[in-house]
């Protein structure tokens, strides 16, 4: 169930186009109109579009706070999941 959406924000900044949506137990990263990252119980999940520009990457690193480079790394050996499409529940 969705708790809470807000604004993504980065040093008090709201970011146009980034948009958070809490449940009960992941956050999610909502980049135009596509949902790109969660967090929470079991770990980051990445969709299949979490790098389809610079800008959708930069944030995705934001919000996971982990270089693009360390989140390419942590795909390659893994620990990040990749899904093609992620969905809020």
């Amino acid at each position: 169930m969705i708790r809470k959406i807000e604004q993504f924000t980065w040093e008090g900044r709201p970011i146009v186009n980034q948009i958070v949506v809490m449940t009960d137990d992941h956050m999610f990263l909502v980049s135009y109109g596509k949902v790109v990252a969660s967090k929470g119980i079991g770990g980051p999940i990445l969709s299949a579009d979490w790098d389809h520009s610079k800008t959708t990457a930069k944030y995705v690193s934001r919000f996971l706070n982990r270089s693009v480079k360390e989140i390419r790394e942590l795909i390659a050996d893994g620990t990040f999941s990749i899904m093609p499409e992620l969905t809020i529940r």
